[in-house]
């Protein structure tokens, strides 16, 4: 199997970051999320309780306006 690890690249994103992390989520489990929001200098964690991986279905008015705030 092939993995595809980009982790080394990280600490070169220069734009601003906001990682949504759903805390039950198995697809992109949180601990990795928080690993990327350390190595980017610019980003920003918010933390979804008892949401997994679908935010916008689970969470969809604490995803829309996080993503509002974001570009705004």
């Amino acid at each position: 199997s092939h993995e595809y690890n980009m982790r080394e690249n990280l600490r070169y994103i220069k734009a601003p970051v906001t990682l949504m992390v759903g805390d039950k989520s198995l697809i992109s489990p949180a601990e990795g999320q928080y690993y990327m929001a350390s190595q980017i200098k610019k980003a920003k964690i918010v933390s979804f309780q008892n949401s997994g991986h679908a935010l916008m279905v689970t969470a969809p008015f604490k995803f829309h306006r996080e993503l509002k705030r974001f570009l705004a």
